[in-house]
């Protein structure tokens, strides 16, 4: 690779690369190559939703962040906003401002979509070691009393969690 080319490359993340002309194609090709994240790690469950590799329930991406509904909730509509890099606390997250913005997005939302001005916020990082700010709606005789009881857990059938990822997103799009 060229000086050129590698610093463009460095700078924007494409890189052109020859391919063999024909009558329809140029005779190099400009594709983005997907950038291996800085921060993973392989052994860790969001990381690995993140990547695709686990099956979810997502509710909200962008360049820096996620959400996707816990799959043992405490309440429906339950969900846990994460950074795409993997960083152990909450606040060593570079974007930790712009990672509360997204969680009172998605809170609005879940207000909205859900009937409920009650959001429950946890940020507590023990169960699993990857940043993670977790949001739960709750409703009049939901089960947990006056706090949250963290072994009520629901059991909720694949379509209730589509319906509720559903609603989350719509409501986000609004």
């Amino acid at each position: 690779m060229s000086m050129r080319a590698r610093w463009r490359y460095q700078r924007t993340g494409v890189r052109i690369s020859p391919t063999p002309p024909s009558e329809n194609m140029p005779e190099y090709s400009i594709y983005k190559q997907k950038q291996p994240r800085e921060h993973y790690d392989p052994n860790c469950i969001f990381c690995r939703i993140i990547e695709g590799k686990i099956p979810s329930f997502h509710v909200y991406k962008d360049d820096s962040f996620e959400a996707f509904l816990d799959i043992t909730p405490l309440n429906p509509g339950h969900t846990i906003v994460v950074p795409k890099e993997h960083y152990r606390w909450v606040w060593d997250v570079p974007e930790a401002g712009k990672m509360f913005e997204v969680t009172r997005k998605i809170a609005k939302a879940m207000q909205t979509a859900l009937g409920t001005e009650w959001i429950v916020e946890f940020v507590i990082g023990e169960a699993v070691e990857h940043a993670h700010i977790q949001l739960i709606p709750r409703f009049a005789d939901d089960g947990h009393g006056g706090a949250i009881n963290f072994a009520a857990r629901k059991q909720l059938s694949k379509e209730q969690m589509e319906q509720a990822a559903e609603m989350l997103r719509k409501a986000l799009q609004e």
